[in-house]
């Protein structure tokens, strides 16, 4: 089957660091060597949130809403000089946001 289904989106999150905190709304996790973000979020408003694990120890934790919609897909960078999850901005950043949006919406 191509294209999401339901209605249903998607938060790809690239180089969180393994052991940070991460949650969508009520459930949180800790990231893993494979977590590269969130799939199946349904549409409405949601809450992200995060926290480095550095030395043992939890960052601050921080957070953005969302308003998915249908077959949205967002992704964001950590970035490790702020130690949050930050839009991509450059023009290279763009292609690739288009090349894996287009992935995860045939791939979902």
């Amino acid at each position: 089957m191509s294209g999401m289904a339901g209605g249903v989106g998607v938060v790809v999150c690239l180089e969180v660091p393994i052991g940070s905190e991460f949650g969508i709304d009520y459930e949180a996790f800790r990231t893993a060597e494979k977590f590269r973000g969130v799939k199946l979020i349904p549409s409405g408003l949601h809450f992200i949130f995060y926290s480095s694990n550095g030395d043992g120890a939890n960052g601050i934790r921080q957070g953005f809403f969302i308003n998915m919609q249908p077959n949205d897909v967002i992704i964001r960078t950590w970035s490790t000089d702020t130690e949050e999850l930050m839009p991509l901005k450059s023009e290279v950043d763009a292609e690739n946001l288009t090349r894996t949006r287009c992935l995860i919406r045939d791939h979902v």
